[in-house]
């Protein structure tokens, strides 16, 4: 196996219920949940199938940690899905300027 690939998503505040209009950073935050449980989701398929192992799942109200370990064989394949998920981040992230923070380590 090769190096841990780790998102640490942080200060990220969503609340449900009772909303009748949608501004846009509750758009935004919606979206960054979404895209923290699509790659919660390829990690969990890539284990099943023995890309990757040492996987770390932690899916929490504002905040998240998804790691894992690619085999040497698959590891471009996982750093592409990180990067893919990751750049939707970076929209984010921009478009609202301290209420989405996130990193990666590779």
């Amino acid at each position: 196996m090769s190096e841990n690939i780790v998102l640490k998503l942080e200060n990220v505040t969503m609340q449900f219920g009772g909303v009748v209009a949608v501004d846009s950073l509750s758009m935004n935050i919606a979206a960054a949940s979404i895209l923290a449980y699509t790659l919660a989701a390829n990690v969990q398929n890539m284990e099943a199938s023995g890309r990757v192992g040492d996987t770390v799942l932690k899916l929490n109200p504002g905040s998240a940690e998804i790691a894992c370990k690619a085999s040497n064989k698959y590891k471009a394949v996982v750093e592409l899905v990180f990067s893919t998920v990751c750049a939707g981040f970076e929209i984010l992230a921009a478009d609202c300027p301290g209420n989405i923070r996130f990193e990666i380590h590779a």
